[in-house]
């Protein structure tokens, strides 16, 4: 068991929903409602306002098949309709939302199964680069719910699907995003609420947000379940009375002090019936949580509805979670806790389950010598998930540039955080000191690109490795990587890159692999490429306009500037004296006129005609595509070697 943190959870050990401290006015009837897969704005019987589908990166939408099956027809709409994931294992929804604290629902309909057939579908939904939670759908109308504090505004609220690659496809049918009071439930935003139970133990009509026309009022969008309701839901919980339990209710429009006020906004109508047992009896809430080891976040409604019940010390009982008394939950009574009957109240428990536990028993059990026994009159349920590292903001935003910029193929799996709760395919991330991530590389060889580079990739300062060869990438080589000190190895080969080759490249520190080979870049090699800078492995093979090396034409015979129109950077002082340049210049003329005279030496000694040998190479450019194509064509290991060393 973990204790409360007053700067984690909404409220003391004990709480009181009191109406006497003014409250903030409640929030704003706005939210977005999504029908997934509609195509067409509607309002639905609640005069609820929902949008066609919209803000989705992947997926396909549909209608569910509900011919000779009549009982289904009577679902929502925003029930009937679907968005369904066949090839992405990531696929997502982004909002552009602002700052704040959201309650999101999304809607799991099935649709109804054939004979024979096993509707199992399971996949997993993630926010804010976390994982949240399995979801196994069942049956018609089941949601899935949680509470987010997105701290904006860097980047969009993303709820995301992430498909089980051995069960059948993700989907859903709606989703809601609707903005809370700040301060209800959880106020650190490092974690997320994901719902498991929400109901009303006591008798009468399920209520909420979109559930009974009747009533309807919740000012915090939830959904109140009744038992009987919570069951066909396939609700986890399971409630059992000793000796034997009785419903007490009052009259619908009853008021409650503290009801229907902030931050909660708990509403009245909640309170009005209230599941009791007799004096020394026990009430026994049982939760089956899917997720073994959880954090939980259990709470637990009261209300004194009993009119014979005027007095405190009559209706006393404690609270136990399995097994063990909860800080607080000795000496319970309702009367002496409200001051009064018809007293909105609420008690918190935070509970950690063991690494093997799933189940959540809780026991409220009626003290010795008090004429009533426990009362109950709801019950909430919550996994609190700790939110986990995201991609750095500036970094997740450029990177859903350059999927853009790169035309990324949905079936790539790009959605969401670049490298949270799963990495992209083909990205390298690194989690920094900061706790964030950062992009360290990209590999996309062969994935069906047919955008162009972004200039600004540039910005991804941390980038060690860039693949992007094998694809239809077309435009030219943004000068802008020249800026990457830590890249290692840029591949942009075999693609349909037009321009020159940018100069700058020589000079990248951490530069060991330049290819460009199987291109339509012209001009000639700039003059920090050649000769290479030792260590590196260049190729600029199959680049027919591309001149100026040992085998390719001077770039003046080809229309393009050569090597000797191309600036070359001096150094800004120098060490050598002119006595040393002198003696330079003469050791060169010296070696120059020795080598002459060998040369006319061993024609006159061995003077014969001697036939022109073809270029095995064809006209590629010598030793810089044969040292190249040794590594990336074999497939050989990459390790660094110097050109000349390749040579030999």
């Amino acid at each position: 068991m973990m204790p409360s943190s007053a700067s984690l959870l909404f409220l003391v050990s004990l709480s009181l929903l009191s109406a006497a401290t003014a409250a903030p006015a409640a929030p704003k009837p706005w939210g977005i409602r999504i029908d997934s897969g509609g195509m067409k704005n509607f309002t639905d019987n609640f005069t609820r306002q929902w949008s066609r589908d919209n803000g989705f990166s992947s997926g396909m939408a549909g209608t569910l098949n509900l011919t000779g099956k009549p009982n289904e027809f009577n679902m929502p709409m925003y029930q009937k309709t679907t968005r369904y994931y066949l090839f992405a294992l990531e696929n997502c929804y982004e909002m552009p939302v602002p700052a704040g604290h959201y309650l999101i629902r999304m809607f799991f309909n099935p649709g109804p199964p054939s004979d024979g057939e096993d509707p199992t579908r399971e996949f997993a939904v993630s926010t804010l680069s976390t994982q949240i939670a399995m979801i196994t759908p069942r049956t018609p109308g089941e949601f899935r719910e949680m509470m987010v504090t997105y701290p904006g505004p860097n980047a969009e609220l993303d709820v995301c699907f992430v498909a089980n690659p051995s069960a059948l496809s993700a989907f859903v049918n709606a989703l809601e995003i609707l903005p809370i009071d700040p301060a209800a439930y959880v106020t650190d935003p490092n974690f997320i609420l994901f719902n498991y139970v929400r109901v009303r133990t006591g008798q009468g009509l399920s209520f909420g947000d979109g559930v009974s026309k009747i009533y309807t009022d919740d000012k915090g969008h939830r959904q109140w379940f009744n038992m009987s309701t919570a069951k066909l839901l396939n609700s986890p919980l399971d409630v059992s009375c000793e000796p034997a339990c009785t419903q007490l209710s009052v009259p619908p429009k009853t008021t409650f002090t503290g009801a229907d006020v902030a931050p909660h906004y708990f509403p009245s109508f909640l309170y009005t019936s209230s599941l009791t047992n007799a004096a020394g009896g026990k009430i026994t809430l049982k939760v089956t949580i899917p997720d073994k080891g959880s954090r939980l976040l259990i709470v637990l409604h009261f209300a004194e509805i009993d009119a014979t019940v005027t007095a405190a010390g009559a209706r006393v009982f404690s609270i136990s979670v399995n097994g063990k008394p909860v800080p607080g939950g000795d000496g319970i009574d309702l009367i002496k806790w409200g001051k009064a009957a018809n007293v909105a109240l609420f008690k918190t428990v935070d509970w950690q389950l063991g690494a093997d536990e799933s189940t959540v028993e809780i026991v409220l059990a009626g003290a010795k010598g008090a004429s009533k026994g426990p009362s109950v009159a709801g019950l909430e349920v919550f996994r609190l998930v700790s939110r986990g590292p995201r991609t750095n903001a500036n970094e997740f935003k450029l990177m859903r540039k350059v999927r853009d910029a790169l035309v990324v193929p949905e079936m790539s799996n790009w959605q969401g955080d670049p490298c949270a709760p799963i990495a992209w395919p083909g990205v390298g991330c690194r989690l920094t000191e900061r706790n964030d991530f950062t992009i360290t590389g990209i590999s996309l060889a062969a994935a069906e690109l047919a955008g162009s580079v972004l200039p600004d990739i540039y910005l991804l300062k941390n980038l060690q490795y860039l693949n992007l060869s094998n694809n239809q990438i077309a435009g030219g080589v943004p000068q802008a990587l020249i800026n990457l000190e830590q890249l290692t190895m840029l591949d942009l080969s075999a693609n349909d890159l037009k321009g020159t080759i940018p100069q700058g490249f020589g000079s990248m520190p951490a530069l060991r692999i330049l290819d460009l080979h199987d291109n339509e870049l012209t001009g000639g090699v700039p003059a920090d490429l050649f000769p290479p800078p030792p260590g590196v492995v260049i190729d600029f093979s199959n680049n027919p306009d591309v001149c100026g090396t040992t085998t390719r034409p001077a770039c003046e015979a080809l229309g393009g500037p050569g090597i000797s129109d191309i600036t070359i950077v001096q150094p800004t002082s120098s060490s050598i004296s002119s006595t040393q340049i002198v003696w330079i210049i003469t050791a060169c003329i010296l070696g120059v006129l020795l080598i002459i005279a060998v040369v006319v030496a061993i024609r006159l000694i061995f003077f014969q005609p001697h036939l022109p040998i073809e270029d095995e190479d064809n006209g590629t450019d010598g030793f810089y595509s044969q040292a190249a194509r040794g590594h990336f064509l074999e497939n050989e290991p990459p390790y660094v070697a110097t050109l000349d060393e390749e040579a030999r």
